[in-house]
């Protein structure tokens, strides 16, 4: 199988709408580690799990209508592939990557800006487990 021209520009694409919408769901994401960190005073393992949802949630919707012009008939099966591969594989990489730049070897000593480095690692993994798994119309049937 080969890969054609075409193929390339499209995944391009794709990649940047990806992009633009991680900015909105970014923006969740940082708005609410900034009123429970800095404004509530909870802590960065507390806060990541609430910032992750909005996130979340703003990433699926987005991704849904926008990236990957998704309409898959089987939405359950969709939502419930997307909370398996955001919840639990997302934020299990999340706390991972949390607990190695930030409680082990403090490259990162500030909460706030811990959860935007986590954030930024995560990205490029995300897009691949959206693209191959919860947007894969040959995945969730």
């Amino acid at each position: 199988m080969s890969f054609q021209k075409n193929d390339f520009k499209s995944l391009f694409w794709q990649f940047f709408k990806y992009g633009v919408v991680g900015i909105l769901a970014f923006a969740a994401y940082a708005i609410i580690n900034f009123i429970l960190i800095k404004k509530m005073g909870i802590t960065a393992e507390i806060s990541i799990i609430f910032a992750n949802v909005a996130g979340g949630t703003t990433n699926y919707l987005l991704n849904k209508k926008f990236t990957f012009k998704n309409n898959c008939d089987n939405v359950s099966a969709q939502i419930f592939t997307f909370i398996l591969v955001n919840v639990f594989i997302y934020m299990f990489f999340a706390q991972i990557i949390l607990y190695f730049i930030h409680s082990r070897y403090q490259l990162v000593t500030d909460d706030f800006n811990a959860t935007i480095a986590v954030a930024v690692i995560m990205m490029p993994i995300n897009f691949v487990m959206a693209k191959l798994i919860t947007f894969n119309r040959k995945v969730v049937k």
